[in-house]
């Protein structure tokens, strides 16, 4: 039987255990009339026994056709959740299964079908947009690199400079090992990120005037400055040096003259807390996009992929702590909500 569909299962068994409960009903009701009369029952008994019987037969049938109606009723739903199942596994959206009224189980079966649907739909989309960006992005460093190097061949130069075409080769290929590592990053989070177990001590001034120095030496119309006390923060050294790097890496895409980096105490939890800072004199955000800035794939109009400052949210968040940018007294500011060391001690 358990290989038969369920609505079979639920008709047959709703069919034998209603008709044994009627027939059972029956003979008591008949044991009971004969005991009350004589050792033989009456004619009329008798007569009442067969109208009994006929009775017994009739509700059978009726138990039958109910149990059918029922079974149809109950399993109805599973099959069109199995149907929509398959469909889903096949990545057939279309129709999309919508939400039941319902507080049972069945509805919270429908219901559940549904989330599961619109969470793998958004996946989709996601990873189309995602293949479309590394397609796109990567298509065009790949393209510079291979054009630069047919110009060589044909000693033909830019700025009639064998060294400038170089050096574009050199910046392309710089940007494509890049993107490379972010694609790498987002995909290996969970082997990436590791345990909090393996956090360690981190001299904050001493990173920050680390990465100050390498884009201070490829961006000499900018004025980098370090500034705010030595403290520790607790974390993966790698990871937190890619988070802020990322950040000041868009700072120089955007700003004018200037990039300060600098720390201060978290008046809200200064045992537990630093605000690390980095300010810009690039252009304003405007206001509905300060929400989704860390968002995956958002970009500006001088970004890659839009996902630099995503791995950044995730690393800070990984680290207990938070990110934010705002526009701040004609700049634009990141700051960052990082643990101190001493609150782990």
């Amino acid at each position: 039987m358990k290989n038969k569909p369920l609505s079979v299962q639920v008709w047959v068994t709703t069919s034998v255990l209603n008709s044994l409960i009627t027939g059972l009903g029956l003979v008591a009701f008949l044991l009971v009339l004969h005991f009350q009369g004589s050792s033989e029952l009456p004619a009329w008994n008798q007569g009442l026994a067969a109208a009994a019987l006929q009775v017994l037969l009739c509700m059978v049938i009726f138990n039958i056709l109910a149990a059918k109606r029922i079974a149809d009723t109950l399993c109805r739903p599973i099959q069109q959740v199995e149907e929509r199942m398959r469909k889903i596994s096949r990545k057939e959206w279309e129709p999309a299964l919508a939400s039941v009224d319902r507080q049972d189980e069945i509805g919270n079966l429908v219901n559940t079908l549904v989330n599961m649907q619109n969470s793998l739909m958004g996946m989709e989309e996601e990873e189309e947009f995602f293949l479309q960006s590394i397609s796109h992005g990567l298509k065009t460093p790949i393209m510079v690199i291979r054009n630069c190097c047919q110009a060589l061949r044909d000693h033909i130069y830019i700025n009639d400079s064998e060294e400038e075409t170089i050096a574009v080769i050199e910046e392309e290929a710089a940007d494509l090992e890049d993107s490379v590592r972010k694609f790498l990053i987002i995909h290996s989070f969970d082997y990436i990120l590791g345990k909090k177990s393996d956090f360690m001590e981190i001299r904050i001034r001493r990173m920050i005037r680390d990465i100050a120095d390498r884009f201070s030496a490829g961006n000499q119309h900018l004025t980098i400055t370090v500034s705010g006390k030595d403290d520790c923060i607790l974390g993966k050294p790698e990871l937190i040096k890619t988070a802020i790097t990322n950040i000041v890496e868009n700072a120089t895409r955007y700003a004018n003259s200037f990039i300060d980096i600098f720390t201060e105490e978290d008046k809200t939890d200064p045992e537990e807390y630093l605000l690390l800072y980095i300010r810009n004199d690039g252009e304003k955000i405007d206001d509905d996009i300060l929400s989704r800035f860390f968002d995956k794939y958002h970009k500006g109009n001088k970004g890659n992929f839009g996902l630099g400052l995503y791995i950044t949210k995730k690393i800070v968040e990984f680290h207990e702590g938070e990110v934010w940018v705002e526009n701040d007294r004609g700049c634009v500011r990141f700051a960052l909500r990082l643990r101190r060391a001493a609150s782990q001690e």
